[in-house]
């Protein structure tokens, strides 16, 4: 028996040593210092909402819920930042209700942009009132913002057809950058938008098909150049359907997670640079989906996290292993939100603030037992004149202090 046990131990070191993981401190408080919570549900006892990523505009910051509230149905609330008091509110109840949260909602200037299943909403934040609002076949449901315009993906024609679709913020004019039909079969679905520069200086836009055909998936990769107002190129890179997660892009190649894959194309011609999958990466390769979760660049490396516990930092160059960090487990919430050279990350475990350029972490509310049952649901939104946290855990909209020292 103490033979296996020594096995077992010397397994399981070998393991964290294969992993680089960075030493985490030991977090003494982890309480964060609230200045006001405010609900976002008729009854916090027994009510829970999905909500959006919150928004700070001049006094204000917005979140929203999708019950019933303030008898309105699933309405955006404008809350005063400094007292969290509900100041105004604003629904129209389309789609009866949709959940607007994560990527289906982005702050433009004074502008919030609202997706659904179906339609757009555009609310400009000054009045607090529609500035316009479209209807559509099917849309992302998920936003992308560059350069002052308002992306999206969109199907029509039975969903046959596809196409990546841009406005104004302030005008409800769409054009149609690219469309596609498909011809075999398969229902077309553009996402993972993002955007980059080639190395002559030329705007470029990839995103992901993420093509349905019964119970056959595919996932194609799509180039595109703004500056030249041309496809660059299109590969059919994967049989199996992938999240969501936006694509990264340099002026040397394109950047993403699908399924149990990483991988890294060539930005002049889709050809594949290197790719791998989970083994090595994370504790239990065989079931992570990754994909579902966030990639991020910083300089050479790209940082990653899924539903496993690990936050990793990769090579960007070749995809090998630089770092990584525990966070516990859990999906994270959405996006990696930065700040003074932070990272700031939400999971079903918790708040983590980790320093970006090591990976440690330099605080987490995980065992705070105030969120024991109703973890936060959103990105960290940072006022940087104040440097407070705005969030939501489905039942409160929050303010916070940044933890001293950080």
């Amino acid at each position: 028996m103490y033979f296996l046990f020594t096995i077992i131990f010397l397994l399981h070191s070998c393991n964290k040593k294969d992993s680089k993981l960075v030493g985490t401190p030991d977090v003494k408080d982890s309480k964060l210092e609230i200045i006001w919570k405010s609900p976002i549900v008729e009854d916090t006892l027994i009510h829970f909402a999905l909500g959006m990523n919150p928004c700070i505009y001049d006094s204000l910051v917005v979140f929203n819920t999708d019950n019933n509230y303030l008898g309105k149905g699933a309405p955006v609330l404008f809350m005063n930042k400094h007292t969290g008091q509900i100041v105004d509110s604003w629904s129209d109840y389309v789609e009866g209700p949709w959940t607007y949260r994560g990527e289906t909602t982005k702050a433009l200037g004074d502008y919030l942009i609202l997706s659904s299943i179906s339609s757009i909403d555009c609310l400009n934040l000054k009045t607090r009132q529609s500035q316009w609002s479209e209807r559509f076949n099917m849309v992302g449901p998920y936003i992308y913002l560059n350069d002052g315009y308002v992306y999206t993906g969109t199907t029509f024609n039975a969903n046959t057809s596809a196409a990546v679709i841009r406005t104004r913020p302030d005008q409800n004019s769409w054009d149609t950058l690219y469309k596609y039909t498909s011809t075999d079969g398969y229902k077309p679905q553009f996402d993972g938008i993002n955007f980059g520069e080639m190395a002559n200086g030329d705007k470029v836009l990839v995103w992901k098909n993420r093509s349905l055909k019964w119970s056959r998936d595919r996932t194609e990769i799509f180039a595109y150049n703004l500056s030249a107002d041309t496809l660059l190129w299109h590969i059919n890179y994967a049989d199996v359907v992938s999240g969501a997660a936006v694509l990264q892009v340099d002026d040397m190649g394109v950047y993403g997670m699908i399924h149990k894959k990483l991988f890294a194309l060539d930005l002049q011609d889709g050809s594949v640079l290197w790719e791998r999958d989970f083994r090595g990466l994370v504790s239990d390769p065989g079931s992570a989906n990754m994909d579902a979760g966030i990639i991020v660049q910083r300089g050479d490396t790209l940082v990653l996290k899924g539903d496993t516990e690990q936050l990793l930092y990769l090579n960007k160059k070749v995809g090998s292993l630089l770092q990584s960090t525990d966070l516990a487990w859990g999906n994270p919430a959405h996006s990696i939100e930065t700040f003074e050279g932070n990272y700031y990350i939400t999971t079903t475990t918790g708040l983590f603030i980790v320093e970006a350029q090591s990976g440690t972490i330099l605080f987490t509310n995980k065992d705070d037992p105030r969120f024991n049952s109703r973890h936060i649901k959103s990105r960290v939104t940072i006022d940087p004149e104040s440097r407070l946290m705005y969030f939501q855990n489905g039942r409160h909209a929050f303010c916070a202090k940044i933890p001293e020292g950080i």
